[in-house]
């Protein structure tokens, strides 16, 4: 399949002749081919610009000053930074790596669903001209493509925009990723890359209702809990300058210990007046304490010895659910849907670890 090339809309805007599934794919640390069933789709022309729809990204303008759901990853030696400029998604790369994909910005928590059309557009900029490489398809092995092109970009904001009909199966854990590192990258030091307005639009989309806003108590614990012989203290969210009483509430509902709120005053980081409280001085391990002050409650928290006891465990599972080359089985993997095949099993590019005994 030819691979697909831009078409200029006006000297400020240009259309993406989106391909719906380019040439063999690469993520991770290997190629891989574009998924089983995946569109065959042709090529948009300057007149042909796809209409929108439902946006299915929870975040595409980034006007609040945050980036979130969308995240970085770098892929040694690639590394960088990314920040919210002029209402924009950023990323300083400092070293470009060796990958496309080791210097890249990825959304995910998606379902892109059989026989769709999606419309992919976004505002994208570079401090000098560079290439980058944006895809949507699998988060996970085997890092199946539904769609896949390569633009070009400039040091003015040029806006991209295409479409492809989705013909594999429906995927629960789809991802939009931009992958600018390795030979996409210009070379030199200080490459910044920005996005703005990032669009996938599917106008069969119904975005779910918004979730009740929820008001979390000015009471701040760790809800964790906390060790009995160590400090115990929390955070109040109030306008009062003098200190106020509190009360730790135990499990029955009584009082178990009490004492007044030090005043700690502007937070100039989260905007907000707030009190410290200090009860380290009582010890006794029980379950679901609430601290009070000023008529609110904290959440729920334990004092106990072992809040900590399955820390190692998870943590080893972390490392090996995150592993790639080998399956993640039964009964290791805990639960039988977190359980995949193994991924990148032809790749050989990375050696074995000298005197590991491995092949």
């Amino acid at each position: 399949m030819r691979s697909p090339s831009l078409r200029l809309l006006s000297p400020a805007f240009a259309a993406l002749a989106l391909a719906a599934c380019g040439p063999a794919a690469t993520e991770g640390n290997g190629p891989v081919s574009p998924a089983k069933g995946a569109p065959t789709g042709g090529r948009l022309s300057s007149d042909a610009v796809p209409g929108g729809g439902n946006n299915l990204l929870r975040n595409s303008t980034f006007d609040d000053g945050t980036s979130l759901p969308w995240t970085t990853s770098w892929t040694a030696p690639a590394e960088g930074k990314a920040a919210i400029k002029r209402e924009a998604f950023c990323l300083s790369i400092k070293n470009r790596g060796q990958n496309p994909w080791d210097a890249q910005i990825r959304h995910r928590e998606m379902v892109i669903r059989k026989g769709h059309t999606y419309t992919v557009k976004f505002r994208a900029w570079a401090s000098r001209p560079t290439r980058v490489r944006p895809k949507v398809g699998m988060s996970g092995p085997p890092y199946g493509e539904y769609w896949a092109s390569t633009i070009d970009l400039k040091s003015q904001p040029q806006t991209f925009a295409g479409a492809f009909v989705m013909n594999g199966n429906n995927d629960p854990t789809a991802e939009l990723a931009f992958h600018m590192g390795g030979n996409l990258a210009s070379e030199g030091d200080g490459l910044e890359v920005c996005f703005d307005d990032i669009h996938l639009d599917d106008p069969d989309f119904t975005p779910p209702p918004k979730p009740p806003a929820i008001k979390h108590p000015s009471v701040r614990v760790n809800q964790v809990g906390y060790f009995p012989s160590l400090f115990k203290k929390a955070i109040v969210k109030n306008v009062a300058t003098s200190p106020l009483p509190w009360e730790l509430v135990g499990e029955g509902g009584g009082t178990v210990a009490s004492g007044n709120t030090a005043v700690f005053g502007d937070e100039p980081l989260a905007g907000e007046h707030v009190h410290t409280v200090d009860f380290s001085s009582f010890n006794k391990p029980g379950e679901r304490y609430i601290l009070k002050v000023a008529g609110e409650g904290s959440y729920p928290f334990d004092i106990g010895k072992t809040l900590y006891s399955r820390l190692k465990y998870d943590a080893l599972a972390y490392f090996y659910h995150n592993r790639s080359g080998i399956e993640i089985a039964m009964p290791h993997a805990g639960r039988e849907d977190l359980a995949r095949p193994a991924g990148h099993t032809g790749d050989k590019s990375v050696p074995c670890m000298p005197g590991s005994g491995c092949s």
